[in-house]
């Protein structure tokens, strides 16, 4: 399993759904660059979890999707936004991600949350999605 195949596959399909209605997604890096334009998606990795059992492994990794948004003077427009973007996010990644011919692996958003973050000297407010993709592989124990 390569997480980097993992990160440029989910990033795919979260530029492939349609963003909501009225608003632009401009990209969804799988790596974080080293400057955005909002509003973006930026994959960030985390931790990863790893349970074995007959002849297979299953490895859960833990991604931040961090979609960055730029700020609304007018404050009814901000908390529209807000919220919009985040009913998206929640289900930006509802369904199978297939990888490779013998790698499934299934992606799905644990938890949201509302923020704000500095990205290449600028204020974005974020919108941070907790994504875990298990993975299933089939792997010989030998002693």
């Amino acid at each position: 399993m390569q997480d980097i195949a993992i990160h440029q596959a989910l990033a795919a399909r979260i530029e492939a759904v349609a963003p909501p209605t009225g608003y632009t997604l401009r990209r969804c890096y799988a790596t974080p660059p080293d400057s955005i334009q909002a509003p973006c998606v930026v994959l960030m990795p985390g931790a990863d979890t790893i349970s074995y059992g007959a002849s297979n492994r299953t490895t859960t990794l833990t991604i931040n999707a961090v979609l960055y948004l730029t700020d609304q003077v007018d404050t009814a427009r901000r908390y529209e936004q807000l919220l919009t973007w985040r009913a998206w996010m929640r289900d930006v990644v509802l369904g199978d991600t297939t990888l490779g011919s013998n790698l499934v692996a299934q992606a799905s958003v644990d938890s949201t949350d509302i923020g704000n973050d500095n990205y290449g000297d600028q204020s974005y407010i974020t919108i941070t999605s907790l994504v875990s993709v298990a993975v299933l592989e089939m792997v010989n124990v030998s002693a």
